[in-house]
């Protein structure tokens, strides 16, 4: 991307084109019990000061997570939910007993040859966080709950019994959407179903007859993989369960390197992070190909675990600088364009996992640069997806780990969302040193309408993060403008540019409200 020429592109948009229904819940998160997700993070640490309520839970995590304005909430996973028992997290009565997944000696050793030696991946299981209060916590967040429920068993009663229970403490509808098992492919996981699809196939069957009988009204997500890692996995649970399932669930880490301690902090490996969502968009379409081509029609996909991961030690030292949030903003408009099929998605993790929103240490917290990112989108995204095309210039990436090399990753990318009465266009620039000079021409909006700009960016670089009891280095910028013909995007930035009347009846040209 060197050069000293002129960086410019254009954005044409269209509102008065009907586009594909965004569905709110595709600004999730995953919760699980592995590293401090819940010790130190939703749960305050010992001698922690703090604020908390309940269980001791933290309301600093909880207050900031709700200003996220997360839409759903999977949980206990995950890896972990296939070694979860419900029953052990409800009532007065709670064991508690070493994680059963992430205490495992097996995993330990992985991460010990990762190179880290000091954080633990599965701490002390006490149940305090349970059933009711993830229930309790979704409803303080303004989420809709999902769970997952283990197959560890050798049969699906323990299952179907917590169908039950939240059928009769909370109603019917309390809990919509259930996974049959986590990763069941995954050679870790308990009872798992490594290299036996077909043995899966039976057992979701079984499953899903015994949790439908206690509550025929939920909808369930059958274990599905990437397609760019295994196609025989998918090919088999689409002939064997096929409209069985109401969601097929895809997890996609990237660029996502086994073994290490990090990647390098170089442009090229930003680079590489900045193109990552395009690996993303492959396996969406490769999902979408084979419904078609073995149902005749395409199931909703459920996108229920996604993140930029530098490599699995990742998982329980977290990294979120300005380079994992261009990544993160990069998949979410992945999962835009692709609003026809992806209808819930769930980004691995909150708290102190992955490329998290939000990192704690025993007193306080920071919110990263990928909070603000996914802020800005979850507060302004709307109910509808609009066409958009964008001319730029583009730049060429290296192979790391499982995302190949790309040739012409466009520096801009946009999407266009709205709904009766608003519009919101967002924009990023993926340039790690350069500004760049954009045109919109989006059909419907007057140019020097009043409108909102609000841009996350840094004014270091995409090395850039924010830490725990120091001022914010990447944080969200708003200024009220007028909607502009031309727009100068900072570098290695993402931004939102809303009209700000709130009357779309106002904003569309007289053409476009004639013909609608």
């Amino acid at each position: 991307m060197g050069g000293d020429a002129k960086q410019s592109a254009r954005v044409r948009g269209d509102l008065a084109r009907p586009g594909a229904v965004l569905d709110p819940r595709v600004y999730g998160q995953n919760l699980e019990f592995m590293g401090r997700q819940f010790k130190g993070g939703i749960i305050a640490a010992e001698g922690s000061r703090a604020p908390t309520f309940g269980p001791g839970l933290r309301a600093d995590v909880r207050n900031a997570l709700a200003d996220l304005g997360i839409t759903h909430l999977r949980w206990p996973g995950g890896c972990f939910a296939d070694a979860y028992h419900w029953r052990d997290g409800v009532g007065h009565d709670r064991p508690g007993y070493m994680n059963p997944m992430w205490g495992n000696p097996m995993i330990r050793m992985a991460f010990l040859l990762m190179g880290e030696f000091r954080t633990p991946v599965g701490s002390h299981l006490d149940n305090r966080f349970g059933t009711d209060e993830f229930m309790e916590y979704c409803r303080a967040l303004g989420a809709e709950p999902s769970l997952t429920a283990s197959m560890e068993a050798k049969a699906p009663d323990e299952a179907a019994a917590w169908v039950a229970y939240l059928r009769d403490r909370f109603g019917a509808d309390a809990v919509p959407v259930w996974s049959v098992g986590n990763e069941q492919w995954n050679p870790f996981e308990h009872n798992g179903n490594f290299r036996r699809p077909g043995r899966y196939v039976k057992r979701y069957h079984q499953w899903a007859q015994a949790m439908r009988r206690e509550n025929p009204s939920i909808k369930l997500v059958a274990s599905g993989q990437d397609p760019l890692l295994d196609s025989k996995w998918n090919r088999v649970i689409l002939e064997g369960i096929g409209r069985a399932m109401d969601y097929f669930s895809l997890h996609v880490y990237v660029p996502m390197r086994f073994l290490g301690r990090d990647l390098p902090n170089d442009d090229a490996t930003y680079l590489v992070v900045a193109a990552s969502h395009r690996y993303v968009e492959r396996s969406i379409e490769l999902v979408v190909e084979s419904m078609r081509a073995t149902l005749g029609q395409v199931l909703p996909v459920s996108l229920d675990e996604w993140n930029i991961l530098a490599t699995a030690r990742n998982f329980i030292v977290p990294k979120a600088c300005m380079r994992e949030a261009v990544g993160v903003a990069g998949i979410i408009h992945v999962v835009h364009r692709n609003a026809e099929h992806v209808r819930l998605a769930d980004q691995f993790a909150p708290v102190n996992a992955a490329s998290p929103a939000i990192i704690t240490d025993r007193d306080g917290l920071a919110r990263t640069p990928v909070y603000h990112v996914l802020r800005l989108y979850s507060k302004r995204g709307l109910s509808r997806v609009c066409p958009v095309e964008v001319s730029s210039p583009a730049f060429a990436s290296k192979k790391l780990a499982r995302v190949p090399a790309y040739t012409d990753t466009p520096v801009i990318d946009a999407s266009l969302t709205a709904d009766d009465k608003n519009a919101c266009l967002f924009l990023i620039n993926r340039h790690p040193r350069k500004d760049v000079l954009v045109e919109l021409e989006i059909e419907g909006i007057k140019p020097g309408v009043e409108a909102r700009l609000e841009t996350v960016t840094s004014p270091d670089s995409y090395r850039s993060r924010n830490l725990v009891g120091q001022p914010e280095v990447v944080r969200s910028i708003t200024q009220d403008v007028a909607w502009p013909e031309r727009i100068m995007l900072p570098r290695c930035s993402v931004s939102a540019l809303a009209p700000s009347t709130g009357r779309l009846d106002v904003i569309l040209r007289p053409d476009v409200v004639s013909a609608e």
